[in-house]
This record gives structure tokens, sequence and C-alpha cells, in this order.
């Protein structure tokens, strides 16, 4: 039998019984609906597009409005 290890699945915060040697979830935990999974990780990933999105637009406008030293000033 290959070694096989449990954790807690990030999406869905199930225990999935993971094989080693394949490389593979061998068991997922009960009342598991895949369709589920794809919802969630849709709206992850705009929640995550959103906040990536309002970073830039921070950074943006903290470097268009940042004043510039004159030479003067440098010297």
């Amino acid at each position: 039998m290959s070694p096989r290890f449990k954790a807690k699945c990030p999406c869905c915060a199930k225990t999935v019984l993971v094989d080693v040697e394949r490389r593979r979830i061998v068991s997922l935990g009960d009342n598991h609906d895949p369709q589920d999974l794809l919802q969630n990780a849709d709206a992850l990933l705009e929640e995550d597009q959103e906040r990536r999105g309002a970073k830039f637009e921070r950074a943006f406008e903290e470097e268009t409005t940042k004043k510039q030293p004159r030479l003067e000033d440098l010297l």
C-alpha cells in the first residue's frame, strides 16, 4: 500500500485523502459536490481580480500624484 495522508482542502474545507506515490486525491470528504467547487472558484477568481485591480489603481494614483524633486533641491 502506498503512503497516504489526510489534508484539508483549501477550497471547500473538506478532508481529503492524498496518495503520495500516485500524487492524487484518493477520496474526498462526505457530501462533496464538484459543482460547488466550480462556483467557488469563479467567485474567488472574481474577488482576486477586483482586489488586484483596486491595488493597481491605488498604485497608479500614487505614482501620478507624486511630486518629483526639482534638480535644484537635489544639489
